[in-house]
């Protein structure tokens, strides 16, 4: 059973973007600039949704939805070519 009728929204278990706050909308924002001269569309879906072992094996989306969109933002930038690794 869904929370929510928003059946075209990315979601982490039962939880849809569109209900987190706008503060994960405004870091999904940022993360999709970071990454679009990188990968397609579809490349930075599946990268959203892949384990990533520079975030602990955790996938970036599950990252956001959890509140630690800035370790996304890093790491897409980093991933995109703003960023030095540290």
């Amino acid at each position: 059973m869904n929370l929510c009728d928003c059946t075209d929204m990315p979601r982490v278990g039962a939880v849809c973007i569109c209900h987190s706050g706008s503060d994960a909308i405004a870091a999904l924002t940022t993360i999709r600039r970071a990454l679009e001269g990188t990968y397609t569309a579809e490349g930075i879906r599946v990268w959203m949704h892949a384990r990533n072992r520079r975030l602990d094996d955790r996938s970036p989306m599950s990252l956001v939805m959890a509140g630690r969109a800035q370790e996304v933002i890093d790491e897409a930038r980093y991933v995109g070519g703003g960023m030095v690794a540290t």
